[in-house]
């Protein structure tokens, strides 16, 4: 599988297309947009990922690739790059992949043509769970990821997690978002959010997943599933049940 690009749009603004140098690394993936918000660059990276080819991904909007509220969610990020011509810093997304909740940590830029106007959007976006997984040997957090995940089912407060790498709550929610992009919250909910999909795809009940995954109860499931992805932890289950 190659990179696909619209040759018309490169050659039209006179673009030069993205260095290898971004095209090749390991967890990072890039794409580009047009001013209208569609596809005119996919890494083969990227489309591995996604499960579809190039011709079923370039020219396309995020609305005709993924569910309307992460489409609008990524198309707003979108404009206000656009409008305002700024560069979005490591912005956490989720994605749902064929079997299991996937975390992005994404930069977005302006294309600009040889002239400097702005004809679209570029992007590299990171796995966050390859990152993660690279780094988590060599730095001080290795040990709390792991009590993060052998404690899903617990209560954690930020002092346990703390107590864990012997910093105070303070310098450990600083150091942990530096290293990390989200707070240990943000990225506990994230380990709780895969776990519960992995117990979903089990055949587990959504009140059973919740249960085993640490939320309080199914409804905080259910909350949690709907302002991540846009649907039911239920409707999910029966959606990837027929994969």
């Amino acid at each position: 599988m190659n990179d696909f690009w619209d040759t018309e749009f490169y050659l039209s603004h006179g673009c030069y297309l993205p260095s290898p140098l971004l095209l090749n690394q390991a967890d990072s993936f890039y794409f580009a947009k047009d001013a209208e918000l569609r596809f005119v660059y996919v890494s083969r990276g990227l489309l591995q990922l996604l499960g579809k080819t190039g011709p079923e991904v370039l020219g396309r909007r995020d609305v005709e690739l993924f569910s309307a509220s992460l489409a609008a969610s990524f198309e707003s990020d979108d404009r206000m790059v656009l409008e305002s011509e700024v560069i979005l810093q490591d912005k956490l997304e989720l994605v749902p992949g064929e079997t299991e909740l996937q975390w992005f940590i994404t930069v977005k830029s302006p294309l600009r043509d040889p002239q400097g106007r702005i004809v679209g959007l570029e992007a590299v976006t990171r796995d966050a769970r390859l990152t993660h997984r690279r780094l988590e040997p060599f730095h001080e957090f290795a040990r709390c990821m792991d009590f993060m995940r052998e404690n899903l089912h617990r209560s954690l407060k930020l002092e346990d997690l703390a107590a864990v790498c012997a910093l105070s709550v303070s310098s450990f929610e600083r150091k942990f978002k530096k290293n990390f992009g989200s707070s240990p919250g943000q990225y506990l909910k994230r380990l709780r959010l895969e776990k519960a999909s992995e117990w979903l795809l089990r055949g587990l009940s959504p009140a059973e997943a919740a249960e085993r995954s640490g939320f309080c109860d199914q409804s905080h499931l259910t909350r949690e599933f709907r302002a991540t992805l846009g649907l039911t932890p239920k409707k999910w289950q029966e959606q990837h049940a027929k994969k």
